[in-house]
């Protein structure tokens, strides 16, 4: 049975069905930097390496997509997601993301590309999804580090809002950073410091831990966890001075 909901395990990536959806996403990534589009991706071109081509294998190859689907890419901007999913599966994408100038280049993405404006992009926030589209209008809804970074209590209101989004049956895969123990961004920061000499930290809203995950997206949800509801955080982990850490994967269905 495979694991579904658990910290990233590098060697699953040396099975077929990880090195397919890889190869897809490496064959995408060759295409824009051919035709100088810009993207953003953590893996090819930048630091996150094969952790983020983990996120994406084990989201796409264990929540099937097909060319029927209504996807929305929650927080993407001009991710890779809506070219890879087009490209692979022929989906509709539709992107929400809070900044302008992210929306702005996933617009020229898609332009470069012609690719329908049935792929909609909006500028929004995902603690306010509903606002932005139907209800029940989705049949997948992704969503790649993005919801460990929604200031206050974001997080809950986001997932409480793309619940609403989603068909029934409808599958939301989520990736997120995880630690061995559950840590508020905030506690982090030095009042003392300026707040951009703090690095990434200022940023990172949530550090979950496997009970902060049941209680802060879980439940709020009012969703079912798909896949195994035995989760599988605690392995893989990373040793740092916040404590041990790894990117992590959770699917609930509707």
């Amino acid at each position: 049975m495979v694991l579904l909901n658990k910290a990233c395990n590098l060697e699953d990536l040396n099975t077929p069905e990880y090195k397919n959806i890889v190869d897809g996403v490496k064959s995408v990534e060759d295409l824009l930097i051919s035709e100088k589009i810009p993207y953003t991706f953590m893996g090819k071109e930048n630091l996150g390496g094969a952790p983020k081509y983990w996120e994406f294998a084990h989201i796409f190859s264990n929540i099937p997509v097909n060319s029927t689907m209504r996807v929305l890419d929650a927080g993407g901007g001009n991710s890779i997601v809506l070219p890879f999913l087009h490209h692979k599966f022929g989906a509709t994408v539709c992107t929400l993301d809070l900044s302008s100038a992210s929306v702005s280049a996933a617009i020229n993405l898609r332009n470069k590309l012609m690719f329908s404006e049935e792929n909609k992009i909006i500028c929004g926030d995902m603690a306010q999804a509903s606002k932005y589209f139907e209800p029940e209008i989705f049949d997948r809804i992704f969503s790649f580090s993005v919801i460990e970074h929604i200031p206050n209590d974001g997080d809950i209101k986001a997932i409480t809002e793309l619940a609403k989004l989603l068909k029934p049956g409808g599958i939301i895969g989520l990736t997120m950073d995880i630690y061995s123990k559950y840590i508020r961004g905030k506690d982090l920061i030095d009042p003392k410091k300026p707040i951009m000499s703090q690095e990434y930290w200022w940023v990172q809203e949530q550090m979950y831990d496997t009970r902060a995950i049941i209680e802060r997206l879980v439940e709020p949800s009012g969703l079912t966890v798909y896949g195994n509801k035995d989760f599988d955080y605690t392995t893989n982990f990373v040793p740092t001075i916040y404590g041990r850490y790894s990117e992590g994967a959770l699917c609930l269905i509707k």
